[in-house]
C-alpha cells in the first residue's frame, strides 16, 4: 500500500510501508531574492521530520531545496534521515547534506534504479538546468515526477517513457514560473500561460498516465516589482478545468495536509480548489510583501567588477565574444554597462538599455553566480521598448552553469539535449 501526502508547492510524502519519503520540502520563507512566497502555509513543520526516513531534492532552487528548512530540522532526526539526490557535477547539494549531519546522503546515478525499500525503487535523471525528475515504482503503480523540469516535445518524454513503463500518476507544473513580460503585457503572460498547459498536455498525451497531479505552482509574486505578474498566472481551478477538456485523464488536486491511499480513487478535488482560490484572492487584496532597498553605486560597480574577473578567470576568451549589456538601475538613476573589459557607468538613457533593475536586484545578481537565473526567475526587472534581455541572460547563463561546476561546454551540450 502507497500513501501519498501533499506537503506544500512541489513536495509530498510517499509513504510505502515504513519508508516515507519527503519530495522537495520547501515549508515557509520566501525564495528567489525575496521575489516568492508559498500560496498556502504549510501544515507540514520541523516537528513532522520525525516520521521521514527519506529526502529526495529534485534540483538546488530554494522552492525545492530549502537551506534553511533543512536546518530547522532537530538533529536528533536529521540523524535518522537519508539524503537522495542526482549525482551532480559540483556535488554541492551532497555536501551540505553531510556537513548538516544526515544519516546518509546518496548520489543517484541516471537511469538506474535502485531499491529504497522492498516495495519501492526508484530512478532519477538530471534534465537541463541542473533539474531532475524521479520515477518511483510502488505497489500500487508508477508515480513519475517531473516538478517544473522542461520537458516540452514528445520526443523528451518517450525517452523518459522507455525507461520508466507505464505510469500511473504524474505530477507536473501547471503556471508559468519566471519573466514572462513587462507590467502591462498581458498578452504575453497569457501566452506564456497558454504555452505551459501545451507542454502539460504533450506529457499526457506521451505518458498516458491515469492520473494527473498539477503542481509546483502554488506560489505567488510576491514582491513590489513583480506583483503584477499573478494576474495571469494560471490557476489551479483553470489547469484542472484544462486537463479535463483538453484530456482523457483524471486530475487530482490536493491542499496542505491531504492524503490519498493510491489503491483507491483519489479524493474529490473541489474542496482543495476552492480553498486554493480563497487564498488566492485573499493574497491578492493583501498585496505584495516585500520591498527593495537601495545600493551605493560605488557598492554595486564594485561587486560587478569582481563578477566579470570571475566569468574571465572561469572562462576565459570566450568572455570577450560575450555582448556588452546596457542595464538601467532604476533607484539610482544610472546606467551600467556590463562588457568583457568590466562596468563602466554609461550615458544611455533607461528607454535604450537591455534590461532595467533595482539596485538591489542587480547587487544579488553580482554577488552569486546564480543570481542572474534568480532574476530570471522572480521577475524582478523590466525590459525597455528597444532592450534586448538575451544579451543579460547570455551572462547570467553562463554565471549560473560556472555555479555548477559546468562551462561553456555543457550550455551547448544542454541546447543539443533540447533539439
Amino acid at each position: 500500500m502507497a500513501i501519498l501526502e501533499f506537503v506544500n508547492h512541489a513536495s509530498y510524502v510517499l509513504r510505502v510501508g515504513q519508508t516515507s519519503l519527503l519530495h522537495d520540502p520547501w515549508l515557509d520563507g520566501p525564495a528567489f531574492d525575496c521575489g516568492w512566497d508559498l500560496l498556502v502555509p504549510s501544515k507540514f513543520g520541523a516537528e513532522d521530520f520525525k516520521s521521514i526516513t527519506h529526502i529526495w531534492f529534485s534540483h538546488e532552487h530554494p522552492d525545492h531545496f530549502s537551506p534553511a528548512n533543512l536546518k530547522a530540522i532537530p538533529p536528533d532526526q536529521r540523524a535518522k534521515i537519508t539524503v537522495l539526490y542526482q549525482n551532480s557535477i559540483d556535488h554541492r547539494v551532497a555536501k551540505f547534506c553531510k556537513s548538516a549531519a544526515f544519516k546518509e546522503v546518496i548520489e543517484l546515478e541516471p537511469n538506474q534504479w535502485i531499491k529504497v525499500a522492498p516495495d519501492l525503487e526508484i530512478v532519477c535523471t538530471p534534465h537541463d538546468n541542473g533539474d531532475s525528475w524521479i520515477a518511483e515504482r510502488t505497489p500500487d503503480g508508477l508515480i513519475l515526477n517531473v516538478n517544473d523540469c522542461v520537458i516540452t516535445s514528445k520526443k523528451q518524454c518517450q525517452k523518459i517513457l522507455d525507461l520508466v513503463g507505464p505510469v500511473q500518476l504524474l505530477a507536473t507544473q501547471f503556471s508559468y514560473a519566471n519573466w514572462v513580460g513587462n507590467l502591462g503585457d498581458h498578452a504575453a503572460a497569457a501566452a506564456a500561460a497558454a504555452e505551459k498547459l501545451g507542454w502539460m498536455k504533450t506529457q499526457i498525451d506521451t505518458f498516458r498516465p491515469k492520473y494527473v497531479l498539477p503542481f509546483a505552482s502554488f506560489v505567488y509574486f510576491s514582491h513590489q516589482e513583480n506583483f503584477f505578474l499573478n494576474e495571469d498566472m494560471t490557476t489551479i481551478d483553470a489547469a484542472v478545468k484544462f486537463i479535463r477538456e483538453e484530456t482523457s485523464v483524471t486530475p487530482v488536486a490536493f491542499f496542505p495536509g491531504d492524503r490519498w491511499d493510491l489503491g483507491f480513487d483519489p479524493p474529490e478535488v473541489s474542496s482543495a480548489i476552492q480553498k486554493y482560490i480563497d487564498a488566492r484572492e485573499e493574497v491578492l487584496a493583501k498585496g505584495f510583501i516585500h520591498g527593495s532597498k537601495r545600493i551605493p553605486l560605488e557598492t554595486l560597480t564594485s561587486h560587478g567588477g569582481k563578477f566579470v574577473d570571475n566569468l574571465k578567470k572561469k572562462n576565459r576568451w570566450i568572455i570577450r565574444m560575450f555582448p556588452a549589456v546596457l542595464v538601467h538601475v532604476d533607484d539610482l538613476n544610472a546606467t551600467l554597462r556590463i562588457s568583457s573589459s568590466g562596468i563602466q557607468p554609461n550615458r544611455a538613457p533607461r528607454a535604450k538599455c537591455d534590461i532595467a533593475c533595482t539596485s538591489d536586484a542587480l547587487d544579488y545578481c553580482f554577488l552569486n553566480e546564480w543570481g542572474g537565473r534568480t532574476l530570471d526567475i522572480n521577475a524582478r526587472f523590466q525590459v525597455p521598448p528597444n532592450g534586448h534581455y538575451w544579451k543579460f541572460k547570455t551572462w547570467a547563463t553562463l554565471a549560473n552553469f560556472n555555479s555548477r561546476g559546468e562551462g561553456f561546454g555543457q550550455i551547448l551540450a544542454t541546447i543539443a539535449n533540447r533539439l
